[in-house]
């Protein structure tokens, strides 16, 4: 439960699916933002989904959400309540 989305500003609880982007931290580590997947816009450099780093590893009922999540190019978070997000769980 220590994970707050970086668009919404929500909890992200607990086994709930999430997208993080790493990015350098200021000093000599990199810090991940996360998201809730309907929160998340498809990344403009993606490609295919298969080619988000650990997709393979997550369970085929999530991979399914994710692919079709961006197959439609992604969340408007700004037009989501924040309990809409908490229905996509």
């Amino acid at each position: 439960n220590r994970s707050t989305c970086r668009q919404c500003k929500a909890k992200i609880e607990k086994g709930t699916l999430r997208i993080g982007t790493i990015s350098p931290g200021p000093g000599d580590y990199d810090v991940t933002q996360w998201r809730h997947l309907a929160c998340q816009k498809k990344p403009k450099n993606l490609g295919e989904v298969q080619n988000l780093e650990h997709f393979d590893v997550i369970d085929p009922s999530d991979q399914e959400k994710v692919r079709s999540h961006f197959a439609t190019g992604g969340g408007s978070p700004a037009k989501r309540s924040r309990a809409e997000i908490e229905t996509d769980k």
